[in-house]
């Protein structure tokens, strides 16, 4: 497990430094003559995005098998193998959050969605960190994950006012997740939005 663990932390290394300089290197290109066609991306970027689709997809399976599979499991244990769950998640995540494609978010937000119920502080921190790197890809626009992100948040609202309350970082986390979503003018958020004194009644 080590060994793959560092491997795929190798694995990522490399790939965003050559996604790096391939970005570079098409920000120092000059301007397309007018009616000529960009060219295609290099040939290694497409299957190199696909494999981070895939671990971002990976992720998300893994979430819901380790939840279903833990369902019943005295609160101990299940503790014990969710802990190592993240333990292993969170450097992955780190690495997919520093090139957040709006393909593998809409898999990352669903991984989130699937441990809320167990750990809430630590899947809205993760929410507000993925909705601040998807504000620069575009990520929030996509009506699916717009979707996706109101139901964690309001989740946050029915289940989990006592965290809203009394825990600073929780709500400082759902503040900025929020205002995220509003950012992009998106209906559905709008809404949500203007529905908040019914949830504070």
């Amino acid at each position: 497990l080590q060994r793959a663990s560092a491997l795929a932390q190798l694995f990522f290394n490399s790939a965003h430094k050559a996604l790096d300089q391939w970005q570079q290197q098409q920000r120092q290109q000059l301007p397309m003559p007018e009616g000529q066609t960009p060219k295609e991306a290099a040939l290694w970027v497409k299957p190199l995005v696909q494999q981070f689709d895939h671990f971002a997809m990976e992720l998300r399976f893994s979430a819901e098998n380790h939840v279903k599979a833990l369902a019943g499991k005295a609160p101990d244990d299940f503790r014990i193998v969710a802990d190592a769950w993240w333990e292993r998640a969170e450097p992955i995540l780190t690495q997919l959050e520093k090139w957040l494609h709006p393909h593998l978010g809409d898999h990352l937000i669903d991984a989130l969605a699937t441990w809320f119920p167990h750990y809430p502080n630590r899947c809205l921190h993760w929410l507000r960190r993925i909705c601040e790197a998807g504000t620069h890809t575009g990520l929030l626009f996509e009506r699916l994950v717009v979707s996706a992100v109101i139901k964690i948040l309001q989740r946050c609202l029915t289940e989990h006012r006592d965290l809203l309350a009394s825990d600073k970082a929780f709500l400082k986390d759902f503040g900025t997740v929020l205002e995220s979503i509003l950012n992009t003018a998106n209906a559905e958020a709008l809404g949500m939005a203007a529905s908040l004194d019914e949830f504070y009644r």
